[in-house]
């Protein structure tokens, strides 16, 4: 199971049930946070894994399939940054039940909210990116609480799980 830990003003927007505070995820990128990024030309939507830190940013459009869609971008992203397909199959059959749920971890959004104001930079000084390759430069930023990489954190913990 993985929960999407959404922030209030994508939660606010999301039809259906939400989870207890208290829900975990069972994957190996643990618990992901998302929230809107409020930008031109589009909205974004933004998730960032509860223990790597991954990115990954897709159009907030249809909000109602904002979970395909993600999972179709995160497979793209884990794919390029080299990880084997046997593990991504491993992460994914454990993200087969979804659960919603509130933010519970001020750390984690600290990132989040690092990552929003540097989408917001690269849109407003036209870095010309892809929302994907965007995803794979943002991934590739420090994360200095966790004193590692996001890219390389995800590549560690999936692999492991893999080999377990």
């Amino acid at each position: 199971m993985v929960v999407f830990r959404c922030t209030r003003k994508l939660l606010d927007r999301l039809a259906g049930p939400t989870a207890s505070p208290s829900a975990r995820s069972t994957t190996a990128l643990g618990d992901w946070y998302f929230t809107l990024v409020f930008a031109k030309p589009q909205w974004l939507l933004l998730g960032v894994s509860e223990k790597s830190r991954l990115p990954v940013v897709l159009p907030a459009r249809e909000l109602r399939t904002m979970t395909p869609r993600f999972q179709q971008a995160l497979d793209r992203v884990l794919h390029d940054l080299g990880i084997s397909e046997e593990a991504i199959s491993v992460e994914r059959r454990s993200m087969e039940e979804i659960a919603t749920a509130r933010t519970t971890d001020r750390h984690v959004l600290g990132s989040v909210n690092e990552f929003v104001r540097t989408i917001r930079f690269a849109l407003e000084h036209g870095l010309d990116r892809s929302l994907h390759d965007l995803s794979l430069w943002l991934a590739d930023t420090p994360i200095l609480p966790l004193k590692d990489f996001p890219d390389r954190m995800t590549r560690r913990l999936l692999e492991e799980r893999r080999l377990q």
